[in-house]
């Protein structure tokens, strides 16, 4: 096994672990975040060890990361995940300077707000760029979230976001055994999150999927750590929340447009999901 496998070995499963519990009984919060071209200085000293957890997203340029040792090209496109406590340190490419974006953060119980313990074994995953389509959309929006601090649910949908990056860097590490299976479960996951107001049983979504009702359900809740019905509740939420802040529509207008029978339903939904009633939110 090489030093770059040896590397990896059971880090799809240490990452599984690590999501477990969000978003129901913990959530993420960011403590830095940037988008930046560095300078030609650019690096980080030799076997740096972050008490947070690391997430790097590479928007052009080139550069290198090395990884307890390993080094690992830095070129448009790539996603790298560094756990606490694993060591890593960078330099720039001083012809092609990279423009990267940035993230640490933590992971924080719901229940009492405090930060929760992290895994005592360190590891990193590497997405490399022919398989990181559509994350640079996600990094942006992720950023545009976090640098509006006086927005009402930003904490929240920053949350959202990030977990959302995260599962699809788990996916991405699956083995190929299967993987037909998961591209048909990530493609309804995806028109679940565009067209929340559809509304679709289980039963339907499964059709779309051409699995059988069990079959589908079973591997949505592998591949995403809740049941399809909780997903496209949080889904239709998500959405409420933008349309409260960004909007001003009325609430049974907002209701309609997200299929609920009526704001009454709607709103129940809504304080059941984020402890508050829309009208606090707004």
């Amino acid at each position: 096994m090489s030093k770059r496998d040896m590397r990896h070995a059971g880090a799809a499963d240490r990452l599984k672990e690590l999501l477990n519990g969000i978003p129901f009984e913990k959530h993420f919060r960011i403590h830095k975040m940037f988008d930046l071209t560095v300078g030609p200085s650019w690096q980080i000293e030799k076997d740096r060890r972050n008490a947070d957890l690391h997430l790097l997203y590479v928007k052009s340029g080139r550069g290198s990361y090395w990884l307890e040792g390993v080094e690992e090209e830095l070129c448009a496109g790539k996603v790298i995940f560094v756990s606490n406590g694993f060591g890593h340190s960078s330099s720039a490419n001083g012809e092609d300077l990279p423009a990267i974006m940035p993230i640490r953060f933590g992971i924080y119980s719901n229940a009492s707000m405090k930060e929760v313990p992290l895994s005592e074994e360190p590891f990193c995953l590497i997405l490399e760029p022919d398989s990181a389509y559509g994350f640079r959309e996600k990094f942006e929006r992720l950023y545009a979230y976090f640098m509006k601090p006086e927005a009402e649910g930003r904490d929240r949908i920053c949350s959202s976001v990030l977990f959302e990056i995260l599962m699809d860097l788990l996916h991405s590490q699956l083995g190929n055994g299967g993987r037909g299976k998961e591209r048909r479960i990530e493609r309804i996951r995806e028109l679940m999150v565009r067209f929340p107001e559809r509304r679709q049983s289980v039963k339907e979504l499964a059709s779309l999927s051409q699995l059988s009702s069990k079959q589908f359900s079973r591997l949505f809740q592998r591949y995403y750590g809740v049941t399809p019905k909780q997903f496209q509740i949080h889904a239709s939420i998500r959405k409420a929340q933008y349309l409260l802040s960004d909007t001003s529509l009325s609430l049974s207008e907002i209701a309609e447009q997200l299929g609920y029978p009526d704001a009454y339903s709607f709103s129940k939904q809504f304080k059941q999901v984020t402890g508050h009633s829309p009208k606090f939110h707004r």
